[in-house]
C-alpha cells in the first residue's frame, strides 16, 4: 500500500546526511508536528527576526548539550509540503543516533527509504520523474550524469512530455468531435479534412525521437561515448592507449589487429567522464560475412551511436586514406596522427584537424580540452541528457507509441473511429505514467523502496 492508514499525517524523523565522523550532520524532520517535536530537543539562544529560517542554538540530549543550528522551511513551501525542520550538528554517529532517539520520543517516528520525496510527490511538489532524478543526483558518479538529472530536475523531461500531451489531447478532441457526426455519415469526411493520420504519424515520429534519445544512453547511462574511426593502421589504437594512460589495446604494423572493439572510460577536463571505445578500422569496400567485414560493420554502428567521433588519419601517410567518412549526422572531431613521423601535404587541408601524437604525447593536452568542448557544446548544458536509463520509461513511452500507431492503423484501414479514440487514450495514460499522473500504486512503492532514508 503505497500510504496505508493515516500515515501521512505522522511527523518522520532521519538522518540526511551519512553516518560517519564529520564536521557536519543534518537531521530532517518533516510532518505536521515538526516544528514542536524539534522544540523538544532544540533551544535557540536568542529570538530571531520575523521571517528568519536559521536559528542558531543548543541541542539539549541529556547530558549533552551541543551546539546546533535549525533551518526551518514552512508549509506549504518546503520540499515535502510538510513544516520541515534540518537539525544541523557535529557529525557524530552516536549524538546522531541519540538525536533520534530524543526525536522519536517526543512524537516523530522513522522514515521509511524515500519517504521524504513520496510525501513531496503526493503534494505536488515534484512530479515522479524529478524525484528519480533526485535518487540519481545521490548517486552520481560523474560531472555528465549531475547535469543529466539536474536537468531533469529542472522540468526538461516533464517539458518535453507536456508538449506531446497536448498535442495527444488535441488530436483525440477532434477525433471524438467528428464520432458526434457518426450518425450522419459526416465523420470520415471530417477525419479526412483535420488530417489525423499525418498528424499521428508526426507524434509517432517524436516519441520514436524521445525513445531514441534514451537508448542512446541506455547502455552506458549517461557517460557519453567517443568511438574512435579510421582506417587500419591509422594509430588508433596507439592514441587509444595514450588517452587511457596505459596499454589497453594491442598495438601492431599488421592492418586488421582489432576486430572486437575495446573500451575504457576517461575523464576529461573539467571532470567530465567518457567512454572511450576502440573499434576495427574501417575499409573502404569491404563485405561479404568474414571476420573482418563483421567487425568493420560493428565499427561503423558504433561510430554511428556515438556521443562523437574521433576521425583519425595517419598523418604521415603519402596520400590520403580511401576509408568510409564518417556516418551522416554525427559530431566529428579530426585528428591527425602520427606527426612524428612528418607531416604529408594533404594533412595540412584537412578542417579544422587536431594534429597529435600518440607515440610522443604531442597535441594530446589540446585534444582532451578538445573533446570536452565538442560534447559540453553538443549537450547543451546538459538538456540533451534529458534522463537517464530508466526501464518504467522506456516501457510506457513504447506504449505511448504504439497507442498512437494502432490508431493510425485504424483510421488508415477505415475502421470505426471509435477503436482509434480508445488507443489515443491509451497513450495519453502511458505518457502520464512517466511523471506520475497515473501510476499504480504498487510501482510507486518500488521506485521509494529505491532512495535511502533521509531522502
Amino acid at each position: 500500500m503505497f500510504f496505508p492508514g493515516d500515515e501521512r499525517l505522522d511527523t518522520i524523523v532521519a538522518p540526511a546526511t551519512a553516518q560517519a565522523p564529520g564536521h557536519r550532520a543534518v537531521v530532517r524532520v518533516a510532518g505536521p508536528e515538526a516544528i514542536s517535536v524539534a522544540r523538544a530537543v532544540f533551544e535557540p539562544l536568542a529570538p530571531d527576526p520575523p521571517g528568519a529560517w536559521v536559528f542558531e542554538g543548543q541541542l539539549r540530549l541529556p547530558p549533552l548539550v551541543l551546539a546546533a543550528q535549525a533551518w526551518v522551511f514552512r508549509a506549504p513551501r518546503s520540499y515535502t509540503g510538510d513544516d520541515t525542520i534540518e537539525l544541523h550538528l557535529v557529525s557524530s554517529p552516536p549524538i546522531v543516533q541519540r538525536l533520534l532517539e530524543q526525536l522519536c520520543a517526543a512524537g516523530a517516528r522513522l522514515a521509511r527509504p524515500g519517504e521524504f520525496s513520496r510525501r513531496a510527490f503526493l503534494a505536488g511538489r515534484l512530479d515522479l520523474a524529478q524525484l528519480e532524478a533526485v535518487a540519481t543526483l545521490s548517486t552520481s558518479a560523474s560531472r555528465a550524469q549531475v547535469r543529466a538529472a539536474a536537468a531533469r530536475l529542472r522540468g526538461a523531461l516533464r517539458r518535453r512530455l507536456d508538449t506531446l500531451r497536448e498535442t495527444l489531447l488535441g488530436l483525440l478532441a477532434e477525433l471524438e468531435a467528428a464520432l458526434d457526426f457518426a450518425d450522419q455519415d459526416l465523420d470520415r469526411e471530417l477525419l479526412a479534412e483535420a488530417q489525423l493520420g499525418a498528424r499521428l504519424r508526426a507524434l509517432e515520429d517524436e516519441l520514436g525521437a524521445l525513445l531514441a534519445s534514451e537508448a542512446r544512453h541506455d547502455r552506458r547511462g549517461v557517460v557519453p561515448q567517443v568511438v574512435l574511426h579510421g582506417a587500419p593502421n591509422a594509430g588508433k589504437s596507439s592514441l587509444f592507449n595514450a588517452l587511457c594512460g596505459e596499454r589497453r589495446a594491442i598495438v601492431s604494423p599488421l592492418a586488421g589487429t582489432t576486430r572486437d572493439a575495446v573500451r575504457a572510460e576517461i575523464e576529461l577536463a573539467g571532470g567530465l567522464r567518457v567512454e572511450l571505445c576502440d573499434p576495427a578500422g574501417i575499409e573502404a569496400g569491404t563485405g561479404g560475412e568474414g571476420i573482418d567485414a563483421q567487425a568493420q560493420r560493428r565499427a561503423a554502428a558504433l561510430a554511428a551511436h556515438a556521443d562523437l567521433v574521433l576521425q583519425i588519419f595517419d598523418a604521415s601517410a603519402e596520400a590520403p586514406p580511401a576509408g568510409p567518412a564518417p556516418p551522416a549526422g554525427a559530431t566529428v572531431l579530426s585528428v591527425l596522427n602520427k606527426i612524428d613521423l612528418g607531416l604529408a601535404p594533404w594533412a595540412g587541408r584537412v578542417a579544422d584537424a587536431l594534429a597529435v601524437s600518440a607515440r610522443t604525447g604531442a597535441g594530446l593536452g589540446r585534444l582532451r580540452a578538445a573533446m570536452a568542448q565538442r560534447l559540453i557544446a553538443d549537450d547543451e548544458a546538459g538538456e540533451r541528457l534529458t534522463f537517464d536509463p530508466n526501464a518504467r520509461h522506456r516501457v510506457a513511452l513504447q506504449r505511448a507509441a504504439g497507442g498512437v500507431a494502432a490508431a493510425r492503423a485504424v483510421l488508415e484501414r477505415a475502421q470505426p473511429a471509435e477503436l482509434a479514440a480508445i488507443e489515443l487514450r491509451t497513450a495519453l495514460d502511458a505518457i502520464g505514467e512517466v511523471c506520475g499522473e497515473s501510476v499504480a500504486d504498487d510501482v510507486l512503492d518500488r521506485i521509494f523502496s529505491r532512495f535511502c532514508i533521509g531522502k
